[in-house]
Formats: structure tokens, sequence, C-alpha cells
């Protein structure tokens, strides 16, 4: 019987954007930032920068794979629970429309029944690391070999072989 397994997104990206960030935030000179504190919607964007968002890309999304479902959360709030068996396609594909077939950023979906926002776990390669985006593939061929996978996830999977 197979393992539960979560996967996790990359930490050190959570900690660049981060650091960006309060980077950008006090790249302010102090005078006016002063000036800045006393709005209450200044202390919001900076409590946003400063809390929230360091806390959304170190541990805001996640996914587990269990003997019978997998499991999706973003933004900490929102989970999508599907059912192996209702799985029918894992697609990897590029991550905006304007960026070419080749191109290296990518999302991994796991699709059941029809598709559409509410039947897709959406996975980017930025966030998660391509190898676990490549054990998750794996895993779920070997859960449910019905599911058919774009020619992009099946050289996935090779590449991590």
């Amino acid at each position: 019987m197979e393992e539960v397994r979560a996967y996790r997104t990359d930490r050190f990206l959570g900690f660049v954007i981060t650091l960006m960030g309060f980077a950008i935030l006090f790249s302010v000179d102090i005078d006016r930032l002063l000036v800045f504190y006393r709005d209450p919607w200044s202390v919001l964007i900076v409590s946003f920068f400063a809390v929230i968002n360091p806390l959304l890309f170190l541990f805001g999304f996640s996914f587990q794979i269990n003997p019978h479902e997998v499991i999706g959360r973003s933004y900490f709030l929102f989970k999508k629970k599907f059912k192996i068996n209702d799985l029918t396609h894992v697609l990897y594909q590029a991550t905006w429309r304007v960026t070419s077939e080749s191109s290296s950023m990518r999302t991994l979906h796991i699709v059941r029944f029809g598709g559409g926002w509410k039947d897709t776990i959406s996975l980017t390669n930025g966030p998660f690391q391509e190898k676990d985006l490549a054990d998750i593939a794996k895993r779920l061929k070997n859960l449910n070999p019905r599911i058919i996978f774009n020619s992009h996830a099946e050289t996935l999977m090779k590449k991590s072989s």
C-alpha cells in the first residue's frame, strides 16, 4: 500500500521573494516612511509585504497524495480534494499563454472529469521543485494507470528517472 506523501513549496524561492519585498519596502527615505506609516492603508500594505506575503510563499501552498485521493491547498484557505480514480489527465503545460512551448516556466495540471477551474489542481514549477512535480506525476501514474499524460508530462517523468 502506498504511503501518504506531502509536497510543499520551495522555501528558497519564498525567502528570496520575502527579501526582495523588504528591500523594496525599506529603500524609501526614512523621512518619507514616517509620513507613510501614518496612513492606515499604508500600514496594511506594509503588513502585507512583511507578514502575509512571506507566509503565503513559504507555507501557503501544499499538495498531498494519499492512497485514494489527492489534496491540493492554496493560499492557506482553498482546498481541493479529488479521488484518484476520478482523475483523467495530467498535463505539464506552459504557465503563460505568451510563452513558447520550449519555455521552462511550466505548470502541472491534475485534472478530473472534464476539467474547469474547480476540477483542476495546478502546481507551478516555480514554487514547487521540478523533481517533486515529476514524483507526483509518477505516483499518480502508478496509482491510476488510466490517467492520460501529455507529452510534456511524459518527458518530465523520464527526465527525473
